[in-house]
């Protein structure tokens, strides 16, 4: 089996198996659309994880905790959320957004929260996770990684297997950007300009 590495959030990684990557995307920045709960310019659905949550860094004593995690946190200035399972092709499909928007967080503000479907991986890769998740996280602490034991958030977001979503939020916790699937240059362009533009970013 052969092994790569899986990269979310501020250039964390998750050791799993590479799989044939998922096919497409679509895109949502002014209308809503079925079958999933997140529709623009409304709230985003509540998403409570009670296991495992939220990675904590304990930095003197080495050890990483967890912590229950609620998506209504997430108010007062605007975020990027990923929502993506544990599977390396998904999670590579991040790594130009992040890049990007790293580039311009000279504050290191790193307001990118990820959410690992955990229970969504490759076959005989569910040992490794959750050692490779909390190794990786201890080298940029400083970003929110929510690991999703129970897939909660495909269930109240009404997303599938394989599918990797970035969206935006603004300060009041609406939701101003949809995409499933695998972003272009041209879209991330367009990501940076729509974040530059919302009030409590820069």
């Amino acid at each position: 089996m052969r092994i790569l590495p899986l990269l979310i959030g501020c250039q964390m990684a998750i050791v799993v198996s590479t799989t044939n990557a998922h096919p497409g995307g679509h895109e949502h920045t002014s209308t809503p659309h079925a079958p999933d709960n997140v529709e623009i310019g409304k709230p985003l659905p509540e998403l409570d994880i009670l296991q495992a949550g939220q990675l904590h860094y304990d930095k003197k004593n080495d050890k990483i905790t967890y912590s229950s995690w609620n998506s209504s946190t997430l108010k007062g200035k605007p975020y990027i959320v990923q929502y993506l399972p544990a599977r390396s092709n998904t999670g590579q499909m991040n790594v130009p957004l992040n890049d990007a928007l790293l580039a311009i967080d000279k504050q290191n503000r790193c307001r990118i929260v990820s959410v690992v479907d955990v229970n969504d991986h490759d076959w005989g890769t569910g040992i490794f996770i959750k050692g490779a998740m909390e190794s990786n996280f201890k080298r940029t602490p400083l970003c929110v990684v929510v690991a999703d034991n129970k897939g909660v958030g495909k269930k109240v977001w009404s997303y599938k297997n394989l599918e990797n979503v970035t969206m935006i939020i603004d300060k009041d916790g609406m939701v101003k950007y949809e995409y499933v699937g695998k972003l272009n240059k041209l879209q991330i362009k367009n990501i940076i300009k729509l974040l530059n533009s919302l009030p409590g970013w820069n």
